[in-house]
């Protein structure tokens, strides 16, 4: 009986045991810096890191905790009044120069950073408005990727650009997956899969973009 060379086994050991590597661009690295409230921004972000290969941080908000914050009520910002004429609601609880952790975000090695975040009043979360404030990103494409009940308009998208702009970044696009949809004449609440289905069809045009320096 001939032996086989072990050079053999070896091919076949790998080839069996080898899995599929995750979409990275050669010298470009990608950041996920992301706050959920619900979980579902969180998830959404899961998914992009495993497919682009990408490393990822939360940004916790030490102010606006599930606890205190009043999902329903009022429309308007800070220091202004729900359409009711009261203050209530969300714009009432909210915090919006809040306390992050972390505060400091090593930035330097990647090329492009994705913040993923829900809309809050029509705006990024507080937590991603305060990394964004609070770290020099100078150079780098941006990229936003945000999770909200509703469509949201162009100029609410230019708005939550303004301020990586300040910061130095480049925002080279803009996402938006929706949390929920319309049934019978009413929203309702869309699956965490529905959404992880919808960032899964956003990849060819993210390899795209982050593949071009």
């Amino acid at each position: 009986m001939k032996r086989l060379p072990i050079v053999f086994f070896v091919f076949v050991f790998c080839s069996l045991t080898s899995v599929p590597v995750p979409f990275a661009a050669e010298g470009n690295k990608v950041l996920i810096l992301y706050y959920s409230y619900t979980g579902k921004t969180r998830a959404v972000c899961e998914v992009l890191q495993k497919l682009l290969g990408a490393d990822m941080l939360e940004i916790k908000d030490l102010k606006n905790d599930p606890g205190k914050v009043q999902m329903g009520g009022g429309k308007g910002m800070k220091g202004k009044k729900a359409g009711n004429g009261k203050k209530g609601g969300m714009a009432a609880s909210l915090v919006w120069d809040t306390h992050i952790e972390p505060q400091s975000v090593e930035i330097a090695p990647y090329s492009h950073i994705i913040l993923g975040s829900p809309v809050w009043m029509g705006g990024l979360s507080p937590a991603i408005q305060k990394c964004i404030a609070s770290n020099n990103m100078s150079g780098k494409k941006v990229i936003i990727l945000t999770t909200s009940n509703a469509p949201e308009k162009e100029e609410q998208q230019a708005r939550n650009a303004d301020p990586v702009k300040k910061a130095g970044a480049d925002v080279v696009e803009h996402y938006q997956i929706l949390a929920k949809r319309k049934a019978e004449n009413k929203r309702v609440d869309r699956t965490v899969d529905e959404m992880v289905a919808d960032v899964q069809a956003l990849l060819p045009e993210l390899k795209s973009i982050i593949g071009n320096k």
